[in-house]
């Protein structure tokens, strides 16, 4: 997955590149508006109430500005996704899946059955991947299609247990994870 993942690199790293213009403008409108509330608030009576307002403003822009960025982020890693070749969505689905269910067999134990969600897309592929990982653990995998845009989600028969390494969950966790080393990287923060 070397091209893939240097293309998803180059991907990040425009992103990246997009997110720093993006607070760049916003610490510059930051800063203006700081300055113009700073001269107004001279000339008026109420100066700390100007000045926490412009603050709040300032703050405002920021929020916008990670907001949009990781918009702009979970965006292009979704279209690097979508982008996937089959061999590549074969290998990630294959991973995930194998994944999951080791996870479901620690909580439900041996010989349980495992019922395993994925996209239309990939249920002829899932399939596959779930004879083999079947023979390999000895268990049963029952393979279902779901709304989600690829990954896949396990659970138990019953649902009582449920991993979910869908795509979208398998993001967010990511973005999460990240959101405070992006901000102090990206924002300064």
């Amino acid at each position: 997955m070397g091209k893939a993942e240097e293309e998803a690199r180059k991907i990040i790293h425009s992103a990246e590149e997009e997110a720093r213009r993006i607070v760049d403008e916003a610490y510059r409108l930051k800063q203006q508006e700081i300055v113009k509330e700073k001269e107004k608030v001279v000339k008026e009576v109420n100066y700390e109430a100007r000045i926490a307002e412009a603050r709040l403003k300032a703050r405002m822009l920021i929020a916008e500005a990670k907001s949009n960025m990781l918009k702009m982020l979970e965006s292009s890693v979704r279209e690097y996704l979508d982008r996937l070749n089959p061999q590549q969505r074969e290998r990630s689905l294959s991973s995930l899946m194998k994944e999951a269910v080791r996870a479901l067999l620690e909580d439900l134990g041996a010989g349980s059955e495992i019922v395993v969600y994925v996209s239309g897309a990939d249920l002829e592929t899932a399939r596959k991947v779930a004879g083999v990982i079947s023979t390999e653990l000895g268990i049963r995998i029952d393979i279902r299609e779901l709304n989600i845009s690829g990954g896949v989600i396990a659970s138990s028969l019953d649902g009582s247990v449920i991993v979910d390494n869908s795509y979208e969950a398998r993001l967010k966790k990511i973005i999460k994870a990240s959101l405070s080393e992006i901000s102090r990287e990206v924002f300064g923060l």
